[in-house]
């Protein structure tokens, strides 16, 4: 049985955006994520940042040719990936780093 995804939130914000800023991949896209990076940086407690952020990365991965439902496919396994892989010891890890996880050995 075929889980059923909502993706209307994705496919709304796709149509506002491609109305809004029209079709095609945008590169400057990476740069208004670094913008936001640093938004959210200086304001790790304004939500509104973050959201900032979610925006901007479905945007970009749906005008690279992703549909809605590819993207929150992959957002799912990609977790079960990251579930499954092995993480250090985080107290051990210097405050402001980041936190990677081993290299699998295949």
């Amino acid at each position: 049985m075929t889980q059923r995804i909502d993706t209307s939130a994705l496919i709304s914000q796709a149509e506002w955006s491609l109305d809004t800023f029209g079709p095609g991949f945008r590169a400057g896209v990476f740069r208004h994520i670094e913008e936001e990076v640093k938004e959210a940086e200086e304001h790790p407690e304004d939500v509104y940042e973050w959201d900032d952020l979610l925006i901007l990365v479905f945007d970009g991965a749906m005008r690279a040719g992703h549909s809605p439902e590819e993207i929150i496919r992959g957002y799912h396994a990609k977790m079960l990936r990251n579930k499954a892989r092995t993480w250090p010891d985080r107290p051990r890890l210097p405050p402001g780093r980041p936190i990677n996880h081993r290299p699998s050995v295949d």
